[in-house]
């Protein structure tokens, strides 16, 4: 009997052949996608360790922002305004003010000398005065003039913080020494003079400053009478010497002028308002500035 042969091994079917193809496929498909999710999960950790390391940027310090301020109606003629809160109308290198300008309408501007400074150390109650040194820092006009060089009346408002107790000009009028001039000072006098007039009461009445003192002053000249308030109250009233001045004067904030280029009693510490009139204010014009002011400022 003869044994039968076993079958003869055929080649791959096109069938097979692409079973084959198709399985080789998903199995390097399967491989890549394996690798991408690896990278994936690196790239993730990477991303969560970067997330984990940084830290959120300081926020910018934003430009300060403008303050609209409005004076009380009086019957009062508005001759001169500065304002230290008042950013629009100062110039300054970092915090170092190189011009004020006035708000009153009348285009005065006042030069610095020396460095008077404007940050965050020379408020007063969370507003933005204007630090002078005591030394050599003050604000000049350069020949024009806040009042008239008549001997009409007026009066002045300052809110300031006294650093350095002395005699001491807050505004001042003055070419020459041989003027006695507009001058609001801190200095010890027997009579209320142009170029020497005490906030703080003068010979003696109402004691002397010490640093710190905040004090929101009043000065009006009404027919050769002067009168001086201090934080709301009246704290003397005497007579004036004759105004002699005839030239084109300059105006000077924290300082008297004595000479064409000299300067003395320079104030030491923080201005922060002056409203200047060309008129005296009656009782109820001047408290109404007052209360402007102290409301502002918190002086007293």
């Amino acid at each position: 009997m003869q044994q039968a042969k076993p079958p003869t091994k055929k080649a791959f079917t096109i069938i097979e052949l692409a079973i084959v193809i198709i399985g080789v496929a998903l199995l390097y498909g399967a491989i890549q996608a394996g690798k991408k999710m690896i990278s994936k999960t690196q790239n993730l950790v990477t991303l969560n360790q970067a997330d984990n390391a940084w830290e959120e940027p300081a926020p910018a310090v934003p430009d300060e922002v403008e303050v609209t301020y409005t004076l009380p109606a009086t019957s009062g003629n508005l001759a001169l305004w500065l304002d230290a809160t008042s950013i629009s109308t100062i110039s300054k290198t970092d915090n170092v003010v190189t011009q004020w300008r006035d708000k009153s309408g009348n285009g005065l501007v006042f030069n610095a000398s020396g460095a008077p400074i404007r940050d965050d150390t020379t408020k007063i109650n969370d507003l933005f005065g204007i630090s002078l040194d005591g030394i050599d820092d003050y604000f000049s006009t350069n020949g024009d003039k806040a009042l008239e060089t008549t001997n009409g009346n007026y009066m002045i408002f300052v809110v300031m913080r006294i650093d350095i107790p002395a005699v001491f000009a807050v505004f001042s009028h003055s070419s020459f020494a041989s003027d006695n001039v507009n001058n609001w000072s801190g200095g010890l006098t027997d009579k209320l003079r142009h170029d020497i007039l005490p906030p703080d009461g003068g010979g003696g009445v109402g004691g002397s400053y010490v640093a710190g003192d905040l004090v929101l002053g009043g000065y009006g000249r009404e027919n050769w009478n002067g009168k001086i308030f201090q934080n709301g109250s009246l704290v003397k009233t005497g007579a004036l010497e004759t105004y002699s001045g005839t030239s084109s004067l300059d105006a000077v904030i924290g300082g008297r002028k004595i000479s064409s280029n000299a300067f003395t009693n320079i104030f030491g510490g923080v201005i922060a308002e002056i409203i200047i009139y060309s008129d005296y204010l009656s009782d109820t014009d001047r408290q109404a500035v007052e209360t402007y002011l102290n409301d502002k400022w918190s002086i007293y």
